[in-house]
């Protein structure tokens, strides 16, 4: 461990439609299995990536559900309470090394195709901070789940999302989550995509 501090407020961007959801406790096993630090709960301490995301997820969900209910972005706020966080096993990259492309690749293709141990399938950190990985990276992966490229290949074409300015905190237990007070819920009233 270094002296790197995690940040003590973190956002996190999501559709409206989760807001009860949200409200009523973070479930970690809602989130996507195959994501860069393992299935969890992730967050950032950039409010605008936040944003950026909910705005993203909300054009989605209101393509994907056209006659529905219309969504909203939101950025939902959180207070971490660092020092009991310490208690926990956790993972810092303080950069997009070496080390945090094997983390990223293990978590990413699975355990049938990880070229070693270093990944969190069994929520063994139960939290990690690091660079999201650049979003070409789902096509990436599937060229390894069909054997058309190697760790190598993956490895050298992975690249940290906006030149290592977009960060994740991400949380993998239920004991941990509890550590983030929700502190406000922004519900931006803004016309994405909406198609209805």
């Amino acid at each position: 461990m270094t002296d790197f501090e995690l940040p003590e407020i973190v956002y996190h961007g999501t559709v409206s439609v989760h807001k009860e959801s949200i409200e009523s406790g973070i479930d970690i096993n809602k989130g996507y299995k195959s994501v860069d630090f393992g299935q969890g709960f992730y967050t950032t301490p950039d409010y605008q990536q936040a944003l950026n995301i909910a705005l993203a997820r909300t054009n989605a969900y209101n393509l994907r559900h056209k006659k529905g209910v219309v969504a909203y972005p939101m950025v939902i706020t959180f207070h971490l309470d660092r020092e009991s966080l310490n208690a926990y096993k956790g993972l810092i990259f303080e950069k997009a090394d070496d080390r945090w492309k094997e983390f990223v690749f293990n978590n990413r293709v699975g355990i049938d195709f990880s070229v070693s141990k270093f990944y969190n399938k069994s929520g063994k950190y139960s939290y990690v901070y690091g660079c999201v990985a650049d979003s070409n990276i789902t096509e990436m992966v599937g060229s390894i789940r069909e054997g058309r490229s190697s760790f190598g290949e993956f490895a050298d074409k992975l690249k940290p999302l906006k030149c290592n300015s977009y960060v994740q905190l991400s949380f993998h237990s239920s004991e941990v989550v509890k550590l983030l007070t929700l502190d406000k819920i922004d519900i931006i009233d803004k016309e994405v995509a909406f198609y209805g």
